[in-house]
């Protein structure tokens, strides 16, 4: 068992360990959501980003957990601007309490979480 503890030990590190995440100020970031309204997103980079194929994930987890996404098209984001997507437009709850949102770029990277 004395031959153990340092395996479990590193085994319990690596599976706690934190996703490294982009900085806010670097990326393309969920600024802000409405309850039930709206959702925001800002791009802090210094560049436009092309939004096309990102998609937005709505996973809310009350009874039994249910996913809900949807795909971006069409949309391109100058530096330092903000682009709102409706409640009604997205299909989603927004729901602060049981809802968690995430943003993930084109290639399927997680880019944000709210």
């Amino acid at each position: 068992m004395k031959n153990l503890l340092p395996l479990l030990l590193l085994l319990l590190t690596v599976s706690c360990k934190k996703i490294a995440t982009i900085p806010a100020s670097n990326k393309v970031s969920i600024s802000n959501i409405t309850l039930h309204t709206s959702l925001k997103l800002t791009n802090n980079t210094n560049a436009a980003v092309d939004l096309n194929n990102w998609q937005l994930k709505e996973v809310v987890d009350y009874i039994s957990t249910s996913t809900n996404s949807f795909t971006i098209t069409g949309k391109i984001i100058s530096k330092g601007s903000d682009i709102t997507f409706s409640a009604g437009e997205l299909g989603f709850g927004l729901n602060f309490m049981y809802t968690r949102i995430y943003l993930y770029d084109n290639s399927g990277n997680l880019i944000d979480e709210h």
